[in-house]
């Protein structure tokens, strides 16, 4: 663990409480306040509950605490049954349609009933499809009420030229928004996954018309949208997915080996190694973290790049605490700004992409001047 993080009494606090449930019997209630105020933050509430109740160690949680539990409990309950109604709707929607649909991120733990999936929030429905079936997707919806937001010319046309998904859809009956998906990094990124792939080997689920990315495509698609395709800003319950994903395939004696295969298929390894990394600093490693990490020995970043990465991730990764400095998390965080939009777009477009948002803001804060 880095000493960032062990200068940083709520991150400790509730890394152990993940990595060791049962150490929760030793909390006294300023400390238990600290943690469901932490846990709450980082949107782990409910997983925390999840892996006390696993552990055995309820009956060490006293009557205070328990009411928080059991009432994020019920909220997640209530999410996974509306959400559970939008894929119904979206099926309904998508009847008269042959496309191969993806569940991806959140809905998929769901589909494939993970442990831990019904205690992580999430707030949209992510899909995929092929890139060629996207408008004819798109219009199907469109028929069945749902809608995108007008958007400025230059976000509609990032969307629909440069991203890896079309504006997000919204229904006026449904809480959920629907990204839909064609592939799942930035078409102008560094790094570009075989989305085709994706698709040709993802597995039908039964009694649905939708399909979910194979095991290894699954947990690689986590470890992007953790380490590659964000800044990283609150990316605890991303890493924790990554974290229990491993956990959960890799149970499979050739896992390891199946997923760096895989990873290097798609030319990601290098994010599978930082995922890796993360997990080992903050969260328990097993054989799995191990064995993959020595599989991609020949892809780590150089001592400097790890260093630099290191003193940077736990101002983002981590929610701020009572004794965080504000300066420390502001240019860890936007240095890892810098580093993912590096990565979404070669320099010239990243440049106007700077020079366009920036002017926006500016017109705005004027616009706002003027109005007061």
């Amino acid at each position: 663990m880095s000493a960032r993080v062990d200068r940083e009494p709520h991150s400790r606090l509730l890394l152990q409480t993940l990595t060791e449930p049962a150490s929760c019997a030793q909390l006294d209630l300023s400390q238990w306040d600290l943690l469901l105020r932490t846990a709450r933050a980082a949107r782990l509430l409910g997983v925390v509950g999840i892996l006390i109740r696993d552990a055995g160690a309820q009956s060490s949680v006293p009557p205070e605490v328990t009411v928080h539990f059991t009432s994020q409990s019920r909220e997640d309950l209530y999410r996974c049954a509306m959400a559970e109604l939008t894929l119904q709707r979206i099926e309904r929607s998508l009847a008269n349609d042959a496309t191969s649909v993806v569940l991806l991120k959140g809905a998929a733990y769901i589909a494939r009933a993970l442990p831990w999936a019904r205690s992580r929030i999430f707030s949209d429905i992510d899909l995929m499809v092929a890139r060629s079936e996207i408008d004819a997707t798109e219009r199907a919806l469109r028929e069945d009420g749902w809608t995108t937001s007008p958007l400025d010319p230059y976000d509609e046309r990032y969307y629909r030229e440069w991203g890896q998904e079309i504006p997000p859809l919204s229904h006026e009956q449904f809480q959920f928004e629907v990204d839909l998906h064609h592939t799942i990094l930035p078409l102008t990124g560094r790094l570009r996954p075989d989305a085709d792939r994706l698709i040709r080997d993802s597995a039908p689920l039964p009694g649905t018309r939708f399909r979910v990315l194979g095991e290894e495509d699954q947990f690689i698609h986590t470890v992007l949208h953790l380490v590659h395709d964000s800044d990283m800003v609150g990316g605890l319950r991303d890493l924790v997915d990554v974290w229990l994903l491993g956990r959960h395939f890799g149970q499979a004696e050739d896992f390891a080996h199946r997923l760096v295969t895989r990873a290097r298929l798609h030319g990601v390894a290098r994010p599978l190694w930082w995922a890796l990394h993360y997990v080992e600093s903050y969260l328990q490693g097993n054989a799995f973290t191990t064995d993959t990490m020595a599989r991609l020995a020949d892809v780590c970043p150089p001592p400097m790049v790890i260093a630099v990465m290191d003193a940077m991730v736990p101002g983002a990764l981590f929610p701020p605490g009572p004794t965080s400095s504000h300066i420390a998390l502001q240019v860890a965080r936007l240095g890892l700004l810098g580093r993912y939009q590096w990565m979404r777009m070669p320099p010239l477009m990243l440049a106007r992409h700077i020079l366009v948002k920036s002017r926006r803001a500016i017109f705005a804060r004027e616009s706002a001047r003027l109005d007061a």
